[in-house]
């Protein structure tokens, strides 16, 4: 998934890193704190880490050094909120806090947003579960918990898609890791079976959901001419469009990445003018009067500039009843 919130989770894990090692050599946390917050300013909701270190802290009596990394990391992000607030002023709290509706019907899609990774997710914590006794799988034991947690209720917020995963896919790879080690313990042996072959059969068990993983389709692409002729097209309608919008004066409202490669201001967010029109915090002629009164020029880009959608598969096909539109123009529409 293209999605900049990629950037944060590598600073977030950066951060932990820092923790962790720090916790080893009996310190206190201190750069690893303030790399966390960062990267909490990068993307707000990346909390699974975060959350997951102070809780076992607490959860291995270290009460003391959970309290001073608590006030440590509050201090941190109260900085960078009144260093944020001096930099963009009220714009940033406004920004910072959208209106977001919470759709219960969108719970089932985390359940099918989950289904490709249940069979190793359910072996992986049944393997730590047997030896939580081991630091490092209690740790990874309550990543597991809190990122089931946090995938569930990021995804039934509207508009928020699989990138509600991000933490626990994380969490999954660290806990898929440790349990592929420790079944070289020989404590975990099960009958006369070699750990080799226990090793071997959880490799098939993470490999499986791939073969029926819905992108196995694109793949042909890579071997395709007329794939690569077309991605060149496609780069050249979106040069000539860059180009179209520079040249109009003013503040415009159109394709996200176009106005931002042709060097326009970000003046209007499309998810969060959306949200707050639906929830009733601002005004459906917000955006629509502006544009009336020639105060912002409305664009509508090449449809070419980006790939066209794929074909439906049948995962698709399930989620379809739970999915809700949240697009900028039905919104002003049904406003009108």
């Amino acid at each position: 998934m293209n999605d900049p919130q990629l950037l944060a989770q590598c600073i977030m894990l950066g951060g932990t890193l820092l923790f962790l090692k720090a916790l080893a050599q009996e310190r206190t946390p201190w750069a690893g704190l303030a790399v966390m917050v960062i990267a909490g300013f990068f993307k707000h909701n990346i909390i699974m880490l975060p959350a997951s270190v102070l809780l076992w802290l607490l959860l291995r009596g270290e009460k003391k050094m959970f309290a001073k990394c608590l006030l440590v990391a509050a201090s941190f992000i109260a900085a960078g909120f009144m260093l944020c607030y001096w930099s963009y002023g009220h714009d940033f709290i406004f920004n910072f806090f959208p209106s977001r509706r919470i759709l219960l019907s969108k719970g089932p899609l985390a359940l099918f947003d989950l289904s490709c990774v249940l069979l190793p997710a359910t072996v992986a914590f049944s393997i730590l579960w047997k030896k939580r006794g081991d630091q490092g799988a209690l740790l990874i034991l309550i990543m597991l918990f809190i990122g089931t947690i946090v995938t569930f209720l990021q995804r039934i917020g509207s508009g928020v898609s699989i990138n509600s995963q991000f933490d626990f896919n994380i969490a999954l790879a660290a806990a898929v890791g440790l349990a592929f080690h420790f079944l070289s313990d020989s404590s975990l042996s099960w009958k006369k079976i070699s750990q080799e072959t226990l090793q071997l059969s959880f490799l098939l068990v993470l490999v499986l959901p791939f073969l029926c993983a819905p992108e196995l389709d694109q793949i042909p692409h890579l071997f395709s001419r007329s794939f690569y002729q077309d991605a060149k097209r496609r780069e050249n309608i979106v040069l000539q469009e860059v180009q179209r919008i520079h040249d109009i004066p003013g503040d415009v409202f159109c394709e996200n990445s176009i106005c931002y490669l042709a060097g326009k201001p970000f003046v209007v967010d499309f998810f969060n003018i959306n949200e707050r029109m639906k929830t009733g915090t601002i005004s459906p002629y917000t955006v629509t009067d502006r544009i009336k009164n020639h105060l912002l020029t409305k664009v509508i880009c090449n449809p070419d500039i980006t790939w066209p959608s794929p074909q439906a598969n049948f995962l698709d096909k399930l989620k379809a009843p739970f999915r809700h539109s949240t697009t900028f123009e039905e919104c002003c529409s049904q406003s009108r």
